[in-house]
């Protein structure tokens, strides 16, 4: 008898300095802040790229639409480096987001964990459009009313018929 009161005295010991153990191995928190884009012009990096980017010719022309997702390093002391285009939609694209990137280098503050400053990806998409939803919108609708005066008021099928295409 003395022996199981002996024995279970042990195993609360024993599961008490466990618990303790257990609670000595919790993770310290971990605080990171990613770097930033501050220009005095450009509140945050989408004022910039919204504003500055210029959709090149080239792809205009080809009707080169997509999301252009590019990948860089900012390092401590704030400029961009090793950029790597992730998503491609056209090479004249490519590098006019580079180009804009590159004159960003140096305008931005480095990324921090647990206080100390550290060299930090950073990864952006940028949607290439060359008609928005509204500007579609406005089109169908010029090309409907277009399709409708020359079925209804001209009485004109077959040339109504070509707007009515153009509108869908």
């Amino acid at each position: 008898m003395k022996k199981l009161y002996l024995l279970g005295f042990l195993l609360i010991i024993v599961s008490a300095s466990y618990t303790a153990q257990a609670q000595i191995q919790l993770m310290d928190e971990v605080s990171i802040s990613p770097p930033c884009f501050q220009n005095e012009e450009y509140d945050n990096l989408t004022d910039l790229l919204q504003n500055s980017l210029i959709y090149p010719t080239k792809s205009v022309n080809g009707w080169l639409e997509g999301t252009e997702i590019i990948r860089f390093s900012v390092s401590t002391k704030g400029t961009i480096d090793d950029i790597i285009v992730v998503n491609s939609v056209s090479d004249e694209i490519d590098r006019e987001v580079i180009s804009l990137l590159q004159e960003s280098s140096g305008q931005w503050s480095p990324g921090y964990i647990n206080g100390q400053q550290k060299t930090m990806e950073r990864e952006i998409a940028i949607s290439f459009v060359l008609f928005s939803y509204d500007d579609m919108l406005k089109t169908a609708k010029k090309y409907m009313q277009k399709g409708n005066k020359l079925m209804f008021s001209k009485y004109k099928p077959e040339k109504a018929l070509n707007y009515y295409t153009k509108a869908y």
